[in-house]
């Protein structure tokens, strides 16, 4: 992963609080584990959906706001983290 975009995934990471769900989506957005297993593990590890959700949407919502156009990739990643939030919480 590039300077750029590592510092992207700290820009979008950097209101979560718990260091291991932050350390989660971080692997996740530098594409290191996918969306998919992302939320599967944030799932197995925080138990509670609500908080997983909330942990999406921080994301999502830095994203939409301080996102850059470099990062796109990123962009995407969380747009995919998004959508499968959505899956579920409807499926």
């Amino acid at each position: 992963m590039s300077e750029k975009e590592s510092e992207a995934v700290d820009r979008l990471t950097a209101g979560i609080e718990e260091l291991a769900h932050r350390e989660m989506m971080m692997r996740c957005l530098s594409g290191d584990l996918s969306p998919a297993a992302a939320l599967q593990q944030l799932s197995k590890m925080i138990g509670n959906p609500a908080t997983v959700s909330a942990i999406v949407d921080e994301v999502t919502r830095r994203a939409a706001s301080i996102s850059r156009a470099t990062d796109s990739l990123l962009r995407d990643r969380v747009d995919e983290l998004t959508q499968l939030m959505v899956e579920k919480e409807q499926g």
